[in-house]
């Protein structure tokens, strides 16, 4: 199942970083495939980006 095109317009109008948008459709391409280990998923995406954030000198 795809992520739908009204989620995906709502998550580019939401007003975050880029890089936060590209998380969020990650985590529903993912759970779109059925990955069965959904959490071990989201917990990585979401420290990549944390990591990234501090990387770049910004803040949580």
């Amino acid at each position: 199942m795809s992520i739908s095109r009204r989620i995906h317009e709502q998550i580019e109008k939401l007003d975050v970083d880029p890089e936060m948008k590209k998380m969020m459709m990650g985590i529903l391409f993912a759970e779109s495939q059925s990955k069965s280990n959904y959490k071990g998923l989201y917990d990585k995406k979401i420290t990549d980006y944390l990591k990234q954030k501090e990387a770049k000198g910004g803040s949580r």
